[in-house]
Parts: structure tokens; sequence; C-alpha cells
């Protein structure tokens, strides 16, 4: 049985670079809001994985729906998922990191991949009103120069 119809427009923006991503060399990391690009990702991929943060323990159960990764141990609040991925990356295996969530999950993955060379992308969050780049609603800071998300973004 069908249900009401909604329209949808999307998606805005920039995404992530898929083209070189791989289970061996890829690692995702996701907190918050940031856990609902990664279903995607692991359809795309099965078998990355993902280090994931959850702000409280009763928000575990949405990990149900994050399928074709491989799940880290989930941190849930106050444990970062910045120790587990410094972990990681000292392995060496990880050549790229994939990343999704608030704005401080953000600048402390970009900087934990610089100091190990690797490469980062980050999805930023950030209220989009009118998705268009029209209000400058959901624009952010970045090294000194402002980038609307829904334009020039999320991914960056």
């Amino acid at each position: 049985m069908a249900g009401p119809e909604i329209a949808v427009l999307g998606p805005l923006g920039t995404g992530f670079d898929l083209s070189e991503t791989s289970a061996e060399t890829t690692l995702l990391v996701a907190a918050g809001f940031g856990l609902t690009v990664m279903p995607g990702i692991g359809r795309l991929h099965s078998g990355i994985r993902l280090i994931a943060g959850l702000r409280q323990a009763d928000h575990l159960p949405l990990l149900d729906h994050v399928t074709g990764v491989t799940i880290d141990l989930p941190r849930v609040a106050p444990d970062l998922v910045t120790d587990p991925l410094i972990e990681a990356l000292a392995g060496g295996q990880y050549s790229q990191v994939l990343a999704a969530g608030p704005a401080g999950l953000g600048a402390a993955v970009a900087r934990i991949c610089a100091d190990h060379g690797v490469e980062s992308q980050i999805a930023l969050e950030a209220p989009m009103a009118c998705g268009f780049g029209a209000c400058n609603g959901c624009a952010v800071q970045l090294d000194g120069t402002w980038k609307r998300c829904c334009i020039e973004g999320p991914v960056v």
C-alpha cells in the first residue's frame, strides 16, 4: 500500500568524492546526524570501517540502520571518536578519511588527518534555509573564507 507523497529537492552542493574509495584504505568517522550519510557509502563500498559517536546510550539502536559498514565499538559521550581515529591512522593502513558530524568533530578529524598525512573529506553541518546559496544562512568560515554549505559544501 502506497503512502503519501512528498517532494524532495536534493542532493544539494558537493558530496563525497568516492572515486578512490575502498574498504582497505578508507575509514569513515561520524557522529550525530553525520551517521545518516554512512549507509549510502556502505551500500557502494561494503565492509568499510566506521568509527561512530553518539550523544547518549539510548541512541545506540540508530546504528542498526547503518548497513554495509563494519562498525567499530560505538563511542558514547563523553568518549570521543578522535581517540580510535588516532589509533587507526597510526597503523598506516588508511589513506583517506570520510567524516560527517558536528563542526567540532569535523575540525578535529581534519587536524588529526593532516597530522598523519592522510587525506580527509569532511561533510559540514549547517542549517540550510534556501538551499540555493541566496540567503547565506548556511555560510561557515573555512581558512578565513566564507563558504556556503549548500553550494561550496557540504563536503570540503
